[in-house]
C-alpha cells in the first residue's frame, strides 16, 4: 500500500498588536532606568538576550529587558529603540547610502529610546510605575503581524 501525504494548509491571519513607545524626558543610561524602575515597581526587570538585526553594511544590538507582573501574570519585554552596539559586515562603497554606524530599531521613530510589549496582548501599560518626571505619556503604536518587526520580536521570544 502506498503511503499518503497531506499537506497543512495553514492561512496567515493577519493581526494588530499594540506596542508602546517610550520616550525619556532626560537623557538616561539604560542601568539607571531600569535600576529606577525597578525601585518602583514589585517585578523587577532583567536584561535577557539582545536583539540582532544584520543589515547590508552594519549588525546591530538592541538591549531587551524582561519583567513578569505576577498580579496581571504578564510578561512585560522593553526593547531598546537605538543600538547598544554595532559591528561592520563590509566596507560601504555606494555613494548614497544611509545606513550608518548607529542604528535604529523603527527607522521611521528616531524620537523613541524604547519599544514596550507584552505578551498578553494587553496594551495597558499603566501596570509599569514610571520614575518621575523622566518619561513622557506612553503612546500606543499598532503592528500588524505580517511586518518584519514583529516577526523579529516573535523569534526573539
Amino acid at each position: 500500500m502506498k503511503a499518503k501525504k497531506l499537506f497543512l494548509d495553514f492561512e496567515e491571519e493577519n493581526t494588530l498588536t499594540n506596542l508602546g513607545l517610550l520616550r525619556l524626558t532626560e537623557e538616561l543610561k539604560p542601568h539607571e532606568l531600569f535600576f529606577k524602575i525597578n525601585a518602583l515597581n514589585a517585578f523587577c526587570f532583567k536584561r535577557i538576550k539582545d536583539i540582532v538585526i544584520s543589515r547590508t553594511y552594519f549588525s546591530y544590538h538592541f538591549y531587551r529587558f524582561q519583567a513578569y507582573h505576577h498580579l496581571s501574570k504578564n510578561c512585560i519585554q522593553i526593547i531598546s529603540n537605538k543600538s547598544s552596539e554595532s559591528h561592520q559586515i563590509k566596507v560601504q562603497k555606494e555613494l548614497f547610502n544611509f545606513e550608518t554606524p548607529e542604528g535604529l530599531f523603527f527607522n521611521d521613530l528616531p524620537d523613541v529610546d524604547y519599544i514596550i510589549r507584552t505578551t498578553d496582548f494587553i496594551d495597558d501599560f499603566s501596570l509599569i510605575l514610571w520614575p518621575e518626571n523622566s518619561v513622557f505619556k506612553i503612546q500606543t503604536f499598532p503592528i500588524c503581524s505580517q511586518d518584519e518587526h514583529y516577526q523579529l520580536i516573535q523569534y526573539y521570544e
